[in-house]
């Protein structure tokens, strides 16, 4: 089972392994087939976000994909490639260490999201800030350099992917650079295997496995040897479906060619809308005749318990991804069904749901590691001690909570904006997450950025408004925090918390909240997302 991915990874801070950027696309093309349990499966609190924006109709990818801009003229180019330089000129002549070249790649990436959409400035912008973060082996900002190029302009996402990560091979020095190139490549590598390009994926997964072997992690080396042994599996589920679907434009009616069609899209590629009418006429198996039961139900049916337990228990019968996709799909009219349950129903119902978050491992989070300690220098002074609490560092203080700990670390010397490694998020986005209002506070007074970004272009603001932490909204709207800071597809704080309450918007919640392991009162955030609105509306708009 491919694991579909995003190269926005761990929005909200969460570290996780399992990406989604298919996933999202998923719901753009299947619009009014959305399934909670999909994303369980394949999305962590990341994308679990944007998502929630997308289904909710804050954002739509498809109308972005309709209107991207043809790649500008080399005239064009070229006019604006001077501008640049000439307005740049002196913050790249100041820019010598990786460090600034990569401050000012963000500030390039900046630059052209205020650009305008489509025009040859924005091209220019995104193309020297991809370049940039080349030059430096930084594959995190090439990859968002790449995806935003990709999202305003019609240039092929993957062959950029794939010629940024011979570039970055080369250009990647430090063991940093290395793991996160091996990261950013196997986020690549499924991105183009959910397209069915498993030539492209094999060769950025040789990418990510030469980076997993040059920082010694066989641990990862293993995993990524398997995936391309997985890899190997699926090209020949792919071509065997190929094979059917080609007898089946001249016997649409033959069984075998169905069912192996169907196995495909619904087991390997978990796209059941087009799968399900493949298995429905895939014969007489126990898998075909539950399909057939499913194309049968009708809006409003009261079979939808019965059916999601049929696909639960078929799902024992599989191994592998096969079972995990019955077992999401299971979960899918599970949701349908949960509202209208009462009683054990509804309690068994939640436990299962529960299982599948916690069997999947998508949205199984870790505490934000400290980054390994260089080896010891010879020096006269002696290293400073380590601050006596309880926590590893100031990203798990900040979660926690914990005012002393946050202290104790910046008195220790810990970076006040430091970025954790893997969801980029610094210690004040993870206080605004779990809406620890005085850690947030304390932060600020020590220098904490307020329009500091995660990996996928979020603010403290934007969480903390996500979470309805309206002290903490509060604190960070009268600090000066940016009320139109939008994220990468567009998306205002306003935005995460104008949508009308819903029972989906519920499970959302509660789902999110466990993936992301912040405390999840749907009261009290049903109670004050309005006032959380209310606070960013007045804030965007004084007078009124």
């Amino acid at each position: 089972m491919p694991r579909e991915t995003s190269e926005f990874v761990e929005t909200l801070g969460v570290s996780v392994e399992v990406h989604c950027r298919v996933a999202v696309l998923h719901v753009a093309t299947n619009s009014g087939n959305f399934s909670m349990t999909h994303f369980v499966r394949h999305c962590p609190t990341t994308v679990l976000f944007a998502v929630l924006l997308l289904a909710l109709g804050q954002a739509s990818i498809v109308q972005a994909q309709k209107s991207r801009a043809p790649v500008p003229a080399k005239a064009d180019q070229a006019k604006s490639l001077k501008l640049v330089r000439e307005i740049f000129a002196e913050d790249r002549a100041a820019a010598k260490s990786p460090k600034q070249k990569t401050e000012l790649a963000h500030k390039l990436l900046q630059q052209a999201a205020e650009s305008r959409q489509g025009s040859a400035d924005q091209y220019i912008l995104l193309r020297v800030a991809r370049d940039l973060a080349i030059s430096v082996g930084d594959a995190r900002t090439t990859s968002s350099a790449i995806e935003k190029m990709s999202t305003a302009f019609q240039v092929q996402r993957v062959s950029l992917q794939v010629a940024a990560g011979q570039k970055l091979q080369t250009k990647a020095r430090t063991l940093d650079q290395r793991k996160t190139l091996g990261k950013v490549a196997a986020d690549w590598a499924d991105e183009a295997l959910a397209g069915d390009d498993h030539e492209t994926a094999t060769v950025l997964l040789d990418t990510a496995l030469a980076m997993a072997r040059k920082t010694r992690n066989s641990k990862l080396a293993q995993k990524l040897a398997a995936r391309q042994k997985e890899i190997t599996s699926t090209a020949k589920a792919f071509t065997a479906t190929k094979a059917a679907l080609k007898k089946l434009r001249d016997a649409p009616t033959d069984r075998a060619a169905n069912l192996t069609a169907g196995r495909y899209y619904c087991l390997v590629k978990d796209d059941w809308k087009t799968g399900i009418p493949y298995l429905a006429a895939g014969g007489d198996s126990e898998l075909s005749q539950l399909a057939r039961r499913e194309l049968a139900v009708k809006p409003g049916d009261q079979d939808t318990l019965s059916l999601a337990d049929a696909w639960w228990e078929l799902s024992k019968q599989e191994k592998g991804s096969a079972k995990m996709a019955l077992m999401t799909h299971a979960g899918s009219w599970y949701e349908k069904a949960l509202p209208d349950l009462k009683g054990l129903a509804r309690v068994r119902t939640e436990k299962r749901l529960a299982e599948l978050v916690k069997i999947t491992g998508a949205l199984q989070p870790k505490e934000p590691q400290a980054p390994a300690k260089p080896a010891p220098k010879l020096v006269r002074k002696r290293p400073a001690k380590s601050p006596k609490t309880q926590t590893a560092n100031i990203w798990d203080a900040a979660i926690r909570g914990d005012l002393n700990g946050v202290r104790q670390h910046l008195a220790a010397g810990a970076d006040v904006n430091a970025r954790e490694p893997k969801g980029g998020s610094t210690p004040l986005l993870l206080a605004a997450l779990h809406g620890h209002t005085a850690v947030a506070a304390l932060l600020i007074e020590k220098g904490a950025e307020l329009s500091s970004k995660n990996n996928d272009g979020f603010t403290p603001l934007h969480v903390a408004s996500f979470f309805a932490h309206a002290k903490t909204v509060e604190l960070l709207v009268k600090k000066g925090a940016d009320i139109n800071a939008r994220g990468r597809r567009g998306e205002t704080p306003l935005d995460t918390v104008a949508p009308p309450w819903s029972v989906q918007l519920e499970v959302l919640y509660r789902v999110v909240g466990g993936a992301a392991r912040v405390k999840v009162d749907i009261a009290r955030i049903k109670a004050t997302r309005p006032k959380v609105a209310e606070i960013l509306r007045k804030a965007k708009n004084p007078g009124s």
